[in-house]
């Protein structure tokens, strides 16, 4: 035991020596700690707002602008009384027509909300755009007086009593739209959906029940355009895991949902609930945060494929071809030990050197964005919603992810124990890893899928399979692999192929290694 030990201190000593380690190792350092940095001041930028501000003066200059664009419509208005049958009586009726274009009809619209907001909006209550509700009812005021105007594109001739009604309820949309936006009311919301669906034909439910709920939740309509954004989408995602639930189906396939992905679903919603009540889940620094250091870990994946790929590829290889082993051999040290010294020293560097990435980034990201902006990983323990630390989260997320990385290092070893040319073996193991992917290719096609169920890349999503919820840290954050998986088999069955495939590699790189002829 002594001998594996001194024999593996050295290894790891060599490794540390050698040039080329020394520069993968200066540039990994140096993209985990600035990358985020960099890429940070680009998605603080994006993400700085919670709405879109528009104080008075915004509204004062959008209101110059509109009366620019929308100078000529007046004389582009035609008054006239219009005789159209109402319920079998013919009524005449003062209407409008226009002959002006769609942009100008939308800045006579955009003049007119401008005007209204000016003499009646409370812009020191509630700052404009700030807030969901001032924002959401802005746009719709505009766009629902522009939608009733454009009604009136339509000639004289053609209106009929249809007409007149989705017209009556046009109006009534913007009323109630107006009436949200200055009073700030979400009924009156609700009702404007409504009534601009009736009117234009287009089904508002699924819009409406979701206002409500977040009514419910922000009945003063206090929150800002961004949290309510995303309390909204939670809302929406536990709407429709429930409704999966319920019938049985898995939408997102399609297909017939299996016990074990009700119990799935079942947790999601719990963590959704959880983060709703906690109140968790609304700050745009830890979206931000989390893209960042997901855009960061895929590039510190070639990094890390360089680093691992170079250690392993040329670990037997190279002393091979310089002649080194033959001082170990002479010593005399059983082959064994000193495979098992090599290989312990592959797997060292693969570990920690995926760690301390996954430490740099945290580190970055926390000077970056703060600590508290790296939300925990919450799972369902007991029936209870646990929360896993962010740091413990990230590196273990990154161990699992990297598994194929390491797989492909081992193979990188296996040939290094044939051949005396470290380029030959590193370079045969990055070939294989480039064809990792090939399978999906063949996935949607009539290639027979068992054959494709024993590939690696069906086997090797450890990271979807021990986080699978990992996609609920923020809405729409992204977890996903560089490339979409279309064959993933269960946490089980995946575990023992990794584990025979493995085994079966390093049996062959020990069998070559202990009796090769070395001269």
């Amino acid at each position: 035991m002594n001998k594996i030990k001194a024999l593996y201190e050295n290894e790891m000593i060599k490794i540390i020596r050698r040039p080329s380690i020394i520069a993968v190792l200066a540039v990994m350092v140096v993209f985990s700690l600035f990358w985020p940095i960099v890429l940070s001041v680009i998605y603080l930028t994006q993400y700085s707002d919670t709405g879109i501000d528009y104080p008075k003066e915004k509204v004062e200059n959008s209101l110059a602008e509109a009366m620019f664009q929308s100078g000529n419509v007046a004389s582009l208005t035609v008054n006239e009384t219009v005789t159209i049958e109402v319920d079998g009586q013919a009524k005449e009726i003062p209407m409008i027509y226009y002959e002006a274009e769609y942009d100008q009809i939308r800045a006579l619209a955009d003049k007119e909300c401008c005007e209204d907001l000016l003499s009646n909006y409370d812009f020191d209550k509630y700052p404009l755009g700030n807030t969901w509700l001032s924002f959401k009812g802005l746009m719709s005021y505009v766009t629902y007086k522009s939608d009733m105007y454009q009604m009136n594109t339509t000639p004289f001739e053609e209106r009929d009593s249809d007409w007149l009604k989705n017209y009556e309820q046009a109006g009534m949309a913007v009323d109630n739209i107006r009436k949200a936006l200055i009073q700030h009311d979400y009924e009156s919301y609700c009702e404007a959906l409504k009534m601009h669906g009736k009117a234009f034909d287009a089904s508002e439910d699924y819009e409406i029940k979701r206002v409500k709920k977040l009514m419910e939740t922000d009945p003063a309509g206090e929150l800002g355009y961004s949290e309510a954004s995303y309390m909204m989408d939670y809302l929406s995602q536990i709407d429709d895991k429930k409704e999966m639930i319920d019938s049985g189906l898995d939408y997102e396939l399609p297909r017939i949902l299996t016990e074990q992905k009700k119990a799935q679903l079942a947790n999601e919603i719990k963590i959704l609930e959880y983060k709703l009540e906690k109140h968790n889940a609304y700050d745009e620094k830890s979206f931000a945060a989390l893209q960042v250091m997901t855009i960061t870990r895929s590039i510190n994946q070639f990094v890390l494929v360089v680093l691992v790929l170079l250690i392993a590829g040329s670990s037997i290889s190279q002393e091979m071809a310089t002649g080194s082993i033959k001082s170990l051999i002479i010593a005399p040290v059983r082959r064994w030990k000193i495979y098992t010294a090599k290989l312990l020293s592959i797997v060292t560097w693969m570990i920690a050197a995926s760690v301390l990435m996954s430490l740099l980034v945290c580190f970055s990201l926390c000077i970056t964005f703060g600590f508290s902006m790296l939300p925990p990983y919450l799972y369902v323990a007991g029936g209870a919603v646990v929360e896993m630390p962010s740091i413990i989260f990230i590196i273990l997320y990154d161990l699992a992810k990297n598994i194929w990385i390491f797989f492909y290092a081992f193979v990188a070893f296996m040939i290094s124990c044939f051949t005396k040319n470290t380029g030959v073996s590193v370079g045969m193991s990055v070939g294989l890893l480039l064809a990792h992917t090939m399978p999906n290719y063949f996935a949607e096609t009539n290639f027979p899928r068992v054959l494709l169920e024993f590939t690696p890349i069906a086997n090797m999503n450890f990271a979807g399979k021990a986080f699978p919820y990992a996609t609920l840290m923020l809405a729409e954050a992204d977890f996903a692999e560089l490339e979409e998986i279309y064959i993933d088999n269960p946490m089980n069955f995946s575990l023992l192929y990794c584990v025979i495939l493995t085994l079966t590699i390093l049996f062959i790189a020990y069998e070559q290694f202990t009796k090769k002829d070395i001269q």
